[in-house]
């Protein structure tokens, strides 16, 4: 797009509200609006990138749940900010609201201001990390990786599982203890070999996977950010702090499932602990909820998770 504004789609079946929302952002940002769910993703994927995505509820057809679910499934489009602007008429569209991967909401009326704020933090954050990274790693409710902006191909997704594996076991693992690691059952001999040759192909440029007496190190040669790494350490921190805005903002990061359908013993345990961390989060956000919207957003979510 042309111009310096930062450039934002909103999707939304009423006129009025897009108009609206086009009125309040046109000093500051170029808005394209979309008057259906269907119409925005045909352009997505045909290579529009907005900066920020806002998006209706309560639509005919494909509904803003939809949409931010087949964003999710692209790995192209998964990590652009997301906001729901939502009347939240019913309990259940406020829960589903809070753990479907957005990055905030918005509820109908809202105040020029209000949209301002939301906006500008959301983009402030991801423009944050990424003039700090280089290297981005999706492994919450999906897998991607992400390299200087542009999503990386991989030969086999393994080789995700097989960074953030030597991430967290500070980059430097036995062979023998890799292997039964992240297979479930006994596998060719030079399966490990095989995978750390596609890991480097992958990784080329941005790390090094080095092979020294039967220990498998890794040397990240970039800058890197990493969803469930991000997402472990702010929710450690928020449970220590013990507010309610912090430990509320720490649990936006969980977007899912960690490593979805993989199934090794390791990525089994590490998925039970990333969940038992958010279960953590919204248990303690739950107990420092004083107002009746926080009591109500902290139990909505917490019944949901629960399947009340």
């Amino acid at each position: 797009m042309s111009g310096q504004k930062p450039f934002i789609i909103s999707i939304d079946d009423d006129k009025n509200t897009l108009k609206l929302i086009a009125t309040i952002l046109k000093k500051n940002y170029e808005v394209m609006s979309f008057d259906s769910g269907e119409a925005a993703l045909e352009k997505l994927r045909n290579g529009l990138e907005p900066k920020l995505i806002i998006c209706d509820i309560d639509m005919p057809e494909l509904n803003g749940y939809g949409v931010k679910e087949k964003l999710a499934n692209d790995t192209k489009l998964r990590s652009i900010p997301f906001i729901f602007l939502t009347a939240l008429d019913s309990r259940q569209d406020f829960r589903k609201g809070m753990i479907t991967g957005a990055d905030d909401y918005l509820t109908k009326p809202f105040s020029p201001q209000d949209l301002i704020e939301a906006i500008e933090t959301r983009l402030g954050r991801t423009e944050e990390f990424q003039e700090k990274t280089i290297l981005n790693i999706y492994t919450l409710g999906g897998i991607g990786v992400e390299a200087h902006g542009n999503f990386l191909d991989y030969d086999a997704k393994k080789v995700i599982e097989l960074i953030v594996y030597l991430i967290v076991n500070q980059s430097a693992v036995p062979l023998h203890i890799i292997q039964p690691s992240l297979w479930r059952k006994d596998v060719v001999e030079n399966s490990l070999h095989v995978l750390t040759n596609r890991a480097r192909k992958t990784f080329e440029g941005l790390a090094e996977f080095i092979v020294e007496d039967d220990v498998l190190f890794l040397k990240m040669l970039v800058d890197y950010y990493w969803d469930a790494q991000d997402f472990e350490n702010k929710a450690l921190k928020a449970l220590k702090e013990a507010s309610f805005s912090s430990v509320a903002e720490a649990g936006l990061l969980y977007k899912g499932m960690f490593l979805p359908d993989f199934e090794s013993s390791w990525s089994e345990r590490r998925r039970a602990y990333y969940d038992s961390l958010y279960f953590k989060l919204l248990e303690q956000e739950m107990s420092l909820a004083s107002s009746k919207a926080e009591i109500d957003a902290a139990k909505a979510k917490l019944d949901f998770y629960l399947g009340n």
